[in-house]
């Protein structure tokens, strides 16, 4: 996995980073990184449910395996310490005007993640569903 979270972090640093994006945009893009099958955990948002995302997860089962996290388990979901780092910080206190300034202190924020990958594995480590992870 230390391999596909450096293919991962370079991904996420290389590619564009709109604010908003289709995931089946998003993880046809992540594909052309990933040497081998990869795990894709999801939440319950209605958008991973859609019939779109369904009929790409259908075409992908030969690289990409979705598991769905429980209804409610936000400490399953190694997104979760990341967004409460961010919120902490880039985030505390913000109260952005339009849409580009929030994109701005985000991106600022996932620069400075991007830069710590101890943090960033500690996120994945604090989810429990990473026992290689663990020291």
């Amino acid at each position: 996995i230390e391999a596909g979270l450096d293919q991962c972090l370079y991904w996420a640093k290389s590619a564009p980073a709109p604010l908003f994006f289709t995931q089946t945009s998003r993880l046809r893009s992540l594909r052309r990184h990933l040497p081998a099958q990869a795990v894709l955990l999801w939440d319950g948002l209605p958008a991973h449910r859609s019939l779109t995302t369904k009929q790409f997860l259908h075409t992908a089962k030969g690289w990409l395996r979705a598991a769905p996290l429980p209804a409610y388990a936000p400490q399953l979901n190694p997104v979760e310490p990341l967004w409460a780092n961010l919120s902490g910080r880039e985030l505390a206190n913000l109260c952005p005007e339009t849409v580009g300034e929030l994109a701005h202190h985000v991106h600022h924020g996932m620069g400075r993640l991007r830069g710590n990958r101890s943090l960033v594995l500690g996120f994945l480590r604090h989810s429990g569903l990473f026992p290689e992870l663990s020291p």
